[in-house]
């Protein structure tokens, strides 16, 4: 992406005006006295000293004052033109002396005034292509906040709201400079990772820094997130957020440390954000899994398996599983057979989180041997297929490929015509825009629509980095666990371990995900919020509604949220064993929801009935209502036991003729 040309400046004038207006004023000048010096000066002394007299119309010379005097310029053309130059010479000479005095005091007056009067802006600190594109949608925003930009030889303020200024300083006067304890966001976004996330942890260590956010926080009344001082955004490159836990960038703050609790405790929390994955919740929450099929299992296709591939996996196992019963179906094309195989060491229990296939092929390879995935799309119909074959096959030649690969297929009769309706989504990160038109709601047998993906646009607004309260839907989710809690919980945010907040993050993304499985319908959520839904709004049941319509659907939905649960631990490397160690990844509750101890399946039941009685009376402004025919929850022996254990079967309980057999995860 293209580095931001900023805006000129109203007040500080364009040196071009200058040297223009200034050239104008010494040949105005030069023409008049070449016509207008006395008899005394002839031939070439004449026009040498008209030159030296012009040249000196910028400089309030007096050879201007006495032009007029008798013996000096009588002529009447000269005196107009030497009247009109000197008025010139004029305004450029004070022009310039503004000019000076203003680049020498300007970024003085401009901090001084961010320092003393901002408040709720965005400070960004770094010249990463995405620290630009943030910079330009907070400017694009309707209600747009300020934004204070550092970047290397920044010197100057735009018209629409962002000023830039060096970053060449140390960290203290960065924040200082930028009023930093009163902004909404911090967002470090520097070239080197490490640089990054070393300031980041500087700021959250600082007493000065936390004393100061206390202070400007005051008597404010606080939000549902306990907000007191900014949210810390830390932009690290792919590998560096897969391997955050690895590199102990678990930014959290214990309740015991004393240091501050002075005066309250600062609420400011650091996560590290990457593209990818901002990218891939972009596209699934704008394009859920759920709406794109009602009558078989999610059957994804991934082409390309790297940074943006994995994130992409992730997000759609973490999110978008609505099957409780059936594992999702994952079919990849990669050529690079390695990076399968660091995945499955990354993620040694995969298996248990969805059904997989590799195909070390490429799409761009005449001789490729794709029969195995077909024969695997025939059996299961492919819901979505994404492309992000990165810079060794552009995305969407990739793309096309692939529409022409599989149109192949139905002509000779491999592959059923009505079977294959999916959309194809290329991504274009990197600053691609996408097409104007969106993907039909409906898709006709043997369509495959192309859609862009990934671009900084929506990579900012799932960042969440322009958000009040970033965190404000995830700490909704973790307010739900904190009232099943036997022990008082921290109240504070920033106490809670950076895991236990990517883990809330990840379960407020499942929300959606679990309305649809109970038979709402998202589609009014959604629209109604343009683009995308935020990552930071929940959608809202309603008061006169319930998220699990009876006991047999609140199971349904406890055993979806254990899924999501152990999915999310698994693809961060977790195993199971009988003991909990965290440090090394192991935890006794990754089984099944029926192998889980009674005590955790009851917690589960708890949590929907908490949740949903959160989603009556939170959520956006948008009521969602009920699907027309929406497929119902089917009763199964082991559901009616667990009631019957928990003591919950004091209502009627719908039952069909047809039951599910039991089944694990």
């Amino acid at each position: 992406m293209a580095k931001r040309s900023p805006s000129s400046d109203p007040w500080d004038v364009p040196i071009w005006f200058l040297v223009c207006a200034g050239s104008l004023a010494i040949v105005m000048a030069f023409a008049g006295w070449s016509i207008g010096l006395p008899d005394t000066h002839a031939g070439l002394a004449r026009y040498e000293e008209a030159l030296y007299r012009a040249l000196s119309v910028n400089t309030l010379s007096d050879a201007y004052a006495r032009m007029g005097e008798e013996g000096d310029v009588q002529n009447v053309v000269a005196l107009r033109l030497l009247g009109v130059a000197r008025w010139i010479g004029a305004v450029v000479f004070f022009l310039t002396l503004f000019k000076v005095v203003y680049r020498l005091f300007l970024e003085n007056f401009l901090s001084w005034r961010c320092r003393n009067f901002w408040s709720d802006h965005i400070v960004i600190i770094g010249d990463r292509p995405i620290a630009y594109s943030i910079a330009e949608a907070a400017a694009a925003m309707e209600d747009a906040p300020k934004v204070v930009h550092f970047v290397p030889e920044g010197r100057e303020t735009t018209r629409n709201g962002i000023l830039t200024l060096d970053s060449n300083r140390d960290l203290e006067s960065l924040l200082d400079l930028a009023a930093a304890h009163r902004a909404r966001s911090l967002v470090f976004a520097m070239e080197d990772n490490a640089e990054s996330a070393d300031m980041a942890r500087a700021t959250f260590q600082s007493r000065d820094f936390a004393r100061a956010a206390l202070e400007a926080a005051g008597s404010q009344e606080l939000g549902d997130a306990q907000h007191q001082g900014p949210h810390i955004f830390v932009c690290v490159d792919d590998g560096w957020f897969e391997h955050r836990e690895a590199l102990n960038y678990n930014f959290d703050r214990p309740a015991a440390d004393k240091k501050f609790t002075e005066a309250g405790v600062l609420d400011s929390v650091v996560e590290l954000i990457s593209e990818s994955r901002c990218a891939a919740r972009a596209v699934l929450a704008a394009h859920p899994l759920y709406a794109m099929g009602e009558d078989h299992m999610q059957h994804i296709l991934l082409v390309g398996f790297g940074a943006m591939g994995q994130a992409l996996l992730t997000e759609i196992c973490e999110s978008q599983r609505t099957d409780p019963y059936r594992k999702q179906v994952i079919s990849i094309i990669e050529p690079d057979a390695s990076k399968w195989t660091r995945f499955k060491r990354q993620c040694p229990e995969w298996e248990e989180v969805f059904d997989g296939h590799f195909h070390d092929v490429r799409l761009d390879q005449p001789d490729a041997d794709l029969s195995d995935l077909f024969k695997r799309m025939d059996k299961h119909p492919v819901t979505a297929a994404y492309v992000a074959t990165g810079e060794d096959l552009d995305p969407p030649i990739a793309a096309a490929q692939l529409k022409q690969l599989i149109a192949w297929q139905i002509e000779d009769k491999v592959l059923q015509r009505e079977r294959v309706a999916f959309p194809i989504f290329t991504c274009v990160r990197g600053g691609g825009t996408t097409e104007e038109d969106a993907a039909p709601d409906t898709l006709a047998p043997g369509d495959m629509p192309i859609q862009a993906f990934g671009t900084w646009d929506e990579i900012v607004q799932a960042s969440r980095v322009l958000e009040k309260e970033p965190d404000l839907a995830a700490y909704r989710v973790h307010s739900v666990h904190n009232d099943l809690y036997s022990q008082t919980p921290p109240t504070n945010w920033s106490q809670v371990r950076e895991v236990n907040r990517y883990s809330s993050r990840s379960a407020a993304a499942f929300v959606p995900t679990l309305l649809h499985a109970a038979g709402f319908d998202l589609t009014p959520w959604i629209k109604a919020s343009g683009r995308m839904p935020s990552p930071n709004t929940l959608p809202s049941l309603g008061a006169d509604r319930s998220l699990a319509e009876d006991l047999t659907e609140r199971v349904l939905l406890a055993r979806l949220e254990h899924i999501r649960w152990c999915a999310e631990r698994r693809l961060r490397g977790f195993r199971y064993n009988a003991v909990r160690d965290d440090a090394a990844k192991h935890h006794p509750d990754l089984v099944g929801f029926d192998a889980l101890p009674l005590k955790s399946r009851i917690y589960n039941l708890k949590y929907i009935l908490t949740l949903s009685q959160r989603l009556q009376s939170e959520g956006s402004d948008v009521v969602i209502p009920p699907r027309a025919a929406a497929p119902r929850a089917l009763v199964r022996p082991v559901d009616l036991l667990l009631l019957q254990e928990a003591g919950m079967l004091t209502v009627t309980v719908r039952t069909t003729k047809k039951e599910l057999p039991d089944a694990h995860v």
